[in-house]
């Protein structure tokens, strides 16, 4: 019988702690993810309907074998459609940036934007960049089947706790108020930000995107109108400014340390 990976319990009672309802996070597939196959079910479920070496969540990478009776993917909902397409957005940059708590995710589906559509990031770059439309309403992430027992909590960890630095600011009265930077602030759409850029939190607790590259160099450029990001080195500029069009940029600061 299928039964849920026990890190993915583990990552669900989480989200259920962020006060996601239990009852929209789901693990072992229904019946008609037991019909068709994929991450929610096990090896036990592939071989009943004759898929245990040919379905798409087996065959495409030896990640995927042998594999167990666990179910490998994980429904997250109960969020809105804002909600979900920046948890979404944010975990396919994680993706897209290498970072150690995403190398177990074979795949995530979900809202491609606030106003509804579907994405799909796919770890082997074989599927489609789609998916059905009840992605809308959830977002599904899939982990390779060798992982089974593997941390799959951190990664919810850093998106629900972004990293608050514990070293005080410098006082603003003393000599280190001088470590400014100038922070450039373009408009520009979702769409039109690097690939590899991600989501996080900034000074005053916004959720921001951005690049991390070297604290000390150069100037800091952000994207704002909902998008708000990035630190950039200043020998990134050009880029930065080819990538936005030219837009009219507001120069403000802020301690180099927020």
């Amino acid at each position: 019988m299928s039964y849920p990976d026990p890190a993915l319990t583990q990552a669900r009672n989480y989200l259920i702690s962020r006060g996601i309802p239990g009852a929209s996070i789901g693990i072992v597939g229904d019946q008609s993810h037991r019909s068709k196959g994929g991450y929610h079910v096990g090896n036990d479920v592939l071989a009943r309907i004759g898929k245990l070496h040919t379905d798409y969540s087996k065959r495409q990478t030896d990640l995927d074998r042998p594999g167990s009776n666990a179910a490998m993917a994980l429904d997250i909902g109960g969020l809105s459609g804002r909600e979900l397409y920046e948890l979404t957005s944010w975990l396919i940059a994680q993706c897209r940036a290498g970072t150690a708590d995403t190398r177990n995710i074979r795949e995530i589906i979900g809202r491609r934007s606030p106003s509804g559509g579907v994405t799909r990031y796919d770890a082997l770059g074989i599927l489609p960049d789609s998916g059905s439309d009840d992605h809308e309403s959830h977002t599904h992430i899939s982990y390779f089947r060798d992982s089974e027992g593997q941390d799959k909590t951190s990664l919810f960890v850093r998106y629900f706790e972004p990293f608050r630095p514990t070293t005080p600011l410098p006082d603003p009265d003393l000599e280190e108020e001088a470590d400014m930077k100038p922070l450039v602030v373009f408009t520009a759409a979702v769409a039109d930000l690097p690939a590899r850029w991600g989501m996080g939190v900034v000074s005053g607790g916004e959720r921001m995107w951005f690049e991390t590259l070297d604290q000390d160099q150069g100037t800091a450029y952000a994207a704002s109108q909902g998008v708000n990001a990035s630190t950039l080195s200043q020998s990134s500029f050009a880029e930065t400014r080819h990538q936005f069009g030219g837009a009219v940029a507001t120069a403000w600061t802020e301690p180099s340390g927020a």
